[in-house]
């Protein structure tokens, strides 16, 4: 067994499992994750001080901190150092066109592939849970 696993015991009872972005009858129309009316035509802007736009790019930088553990099994010592590591990410503003090439059309990935590019045409929704 994993030394991060969790055991609980047989008598325990299971933790209450809480459902989140239920929608009542009424509103089975509404996607949750359209906030507020917003649709895909929206331009989203990220204020932050950690981000920023120019008429070409959007850059932003990410402090990635994590944990490096060195085991010594003569000392029977465990050593952790924390660690940073600075990201920047820089995305053209101006999206590329893109394309797919499908080996198998016929088959499940295919018509699942085909089915995604003509709603997307279409800008066809349907009711998602």
């Amino acid at each position: 067994m994993p030394a991060n696993c969790h055991v609980t015991p047989q008598n325990a009872k299971a933790p209450a499992i809480v459902e989140v972005n239920t929608l009542s009858e009424d509103d089975q129309a509404i996607n949750p994750a359209d906030h507020y009316g917003v649709t895909p035509d929206y331009s989203i802007q990220v204020n932050g001080r950690n981000t920023i736009y120019s008429n070409e790019y959007i850059e932003s930088k990410y402090m990635y901190e994590m944990n490096h553990c060195d085991v010594d099994h003569q000392a029977k010592e465990v050593k952790i150092t924390p660690r940073k590591y600075q990201y920047n990410f820089r995305t053209k503003r101006q999206v590329q066109r893109t394309g797919v090439m499908l080996v198998g059309w016929g088959g499940n990935n295919g018509s699942t592939v085909t089915g995604a590019i003509i709603a997307n045409r279409d800008k066809i929704t349907w009711m998602r849970k």
